[in-house]
């Protein structure tokens, strides 16, 4: 996990942005990364700044929520940090302050103009630190593609008007009159999912164009079938959160099922249940046109 790609001061940092993170709301932005790295004794050097940024920025803090998650932008200064450290060493806390300039987040910029930070010169010092060149500054890895990772997708009124025209059609005509079991609505998701990769291929689209269509397409699909196949649905939901991760083996006979204790190991249960759900979705591809 990219958390703990950092070496052990960064790991310090990040628990630090963590803990503010759930103390104000419950996402980790790039905002809280900035605050915790001036807590960092070091980068506290770098920054040469008399306020105390998490005073300044965040005041009186409660105490912190049981639950926090990261937005999207968040990692890009994070993969940054980890792509230019290299596979063989953790990064550092220098290495978010470099990503985190280069990403100029407008929460980082208000906060640096608060606390009368001089990112020119915290920039200058960060690169003799680590020991780099003006000149030679990697660029910044690349963002999740929209609608994917948090990342809200693209507009519709922004993507091809003739796409979503060809999906609308599709969702027109899905057969949700013939399902009758859940793993009909299975494999309808997955083919569907393969219907939008091939139209992206077909025009084309940017990464960004294909999740954000992705996106919309399979809400549509689930908001229909919600509307037209309310029971299959609901069980199909109800089997989601309630399938056995490997430690059982049931066995339906008919309306009825028993389950026992696997004397399988639990990995070969998994490979057998992605066996037969791929060997379903095959068989929904080849019967079942629309």
């Amino acid at each position: 996990m990219i958390f703990d790609r950092g070496d052990d001061r960064c790991r310090v940092v990040i628990e630090t942005a963590i803990e503010i993170a759930r103390s104000s709301g419950g996402e980790l932005t790039p905002l809280h990364l900035l605050v915790a790295l001036s807590e960092d004794d070091a980068v506290a050097l770098l920054l040469d700044t008399p306020v105390d940024l998490r005073a300044a920025v965040f005041g009186d803090l409660g105490p912190p929520g049981p639950n926090w998650h990261a937005g999207y932008w968040t990692f890009q200064p994070l993969n940054s940090a980890k792509e230019w450290a290299g596979d063989e060493q953790r990064f550092t806390p220098e290495h978010l302050v470099v990503a985190l300039i280069e990403q100029a987040d407008p929460d980082v910029v208000a906060a640096r103009v608060k606390a009368g930070i001089d990112l020119n010169q915290v920039r200058q010092r960060v690169l003799i630190a680590l020991g780099w060149d003006e000149a030679n500054v990697p660029p910044l890895a690349t963002m999740p593609p929209a609608g994917t990772a948090g990342r809200p997708p693209l507009p519709l009124s922004e993507l091809p008007a003739d796409v979503w025209a060809e999906l609308v059609d599709r969702q027109q005509r899905l057969p949700f009159e013939r399902m009758r079991r859940t793993w009909q609505w299975y494999g309808l998701h997955h083919k569907e999912f393969r219907a939008v990769r091939r139209i992206a291929d077909r025009r084309h689209l940017s990464n960004d164009e294909r999740y954000s269509f992705l996106h919309y397409h399979r809400k549509e699909v689930e908001r229909l079938g919600a509307e037209k196949i309310p029971r299959v649905v609901a069980a199909a939901d109800e089997a989601d959160e309630q399938r056995p991760r490997g430690e059982w083996l049931t066995v339906r006979f008919g309306n009825r099922t028993r389950r026992w204790s696997s004397p399988l190991p639990s990995g070969w249960l998994t490979w057998f249940g992605n066996r037969r759900a791929g060997i379903r979705d095959a068989w929904f591809r080849l019967t079942w046109h629309y």
